[in-house]
């Protein structure tokens, strides 16, 4: 720091040094304040983000139970069901005409898919619903079911 300013505005040379003295080591440790404020917020940035990572990584291991809407379902052919999230074992339900027809039961832990037989006639609005063992729902938008082979027995 330039003493000579500091003299100048008060006019004891020694006085002002000690004073100027003083003042040096207050914007030394006001810039050392600084960079440890920043610092401190970097951590806390930092431990924020690494906490919302954390917090995501557990939804997304027993979070959002979501059950895929099946395209192109045909009947009496095979329909591969998918889902993600949720805790086995399961319970898969078939509703057509806001009535459940038909369900598979102690669908394994660990299990994302099922496979359907599709014995349900053409035509059909079904909506397919399923609970984990939590008690958590996942569900189907509705979708009808299109034409196909005949050669199942259907439900």
């Amino acid at each position: 720091m330039d003493c000579s300013i500091c003299t100048a505005l008060w006019g004891f040379h020694q006085t002002t040094l000690e004073f100027c003295d003083l003042l040096e080591l207050l914007t030394i440790s006001l810039q050392q304040l600084v960079l440890i404020t920043q610092r401190s917020h970097n951590i806390m940035h930092f431990a924020f983000l690494a906490a919302l990572v954390f917090a995501a990584g557990a939804v997304t291991a027993t979070g959002n139970f979501v059950l895929d809407t099946p395209v192109g379902t045909k009947q009496c052919s095979p329909t591969v069901m998918l889902w993600t999230g949720g805790i086995g074992p399961f319970l898969l339900v078939l509703i057509a005409g806001g009535q459940p027809v038909q369900q598979f039961g102690d669908i394994p832990v660990g299990a994302t898919i099922f496979t359907w037989p599709t014995n349900v006639a053409a035509g059909t609005a079904v909506t397919v619903t399923m609970r984990d063992a939590e008690g958590k729902i996942a569900q189907t938008a509705p979708f009808v079911i299109q034409d196909g082979p005949d050669d199942c027995n259907f439900i």
